[in-house]
């Protein structure tokens, strides 16, 4: 098992501190430097936000896309389920 350790990770100017497991690290890093990119194009886009609804407008859009990705595995897993099913 991983030992868990501290990091700072600075997002639209502030620092926040995560703790994670060891081997997550880079996993962690890549996150917040997509969560920051999205922030980023969100304020391009929408230039009168406050920060709270820009950090809400971000999640919403983050949890609609991972709502799609799940909704497209479970399909797929159906459809590679009904083939197995088929060749039995």
């Amino acid at each position: 098992m991983s030992a868990v350790e501290s990091c700072k990770i600075e997002i639209l100017g502030r620092a926040y501190r995560f703790k994670h497991p060891s081997d997550k690290l880079q996993q962690l890093m890549m996150s917040a430097a997509e969560l920051e990119a999205r922030l980023t194009a969100q304020t391009i886009e929408q230039s009168l936000v406050t920060r709270d609804q820009l950090l809400v407008a971000t999640a919403i859009n983050l949890l609609s896309e991972l709502a799609e990705q799940k909704q497209e595995t479970e399909q797929q897993l159906c459809q590679l389920l009904q083939k197995i099913a088929e060749a039995e």
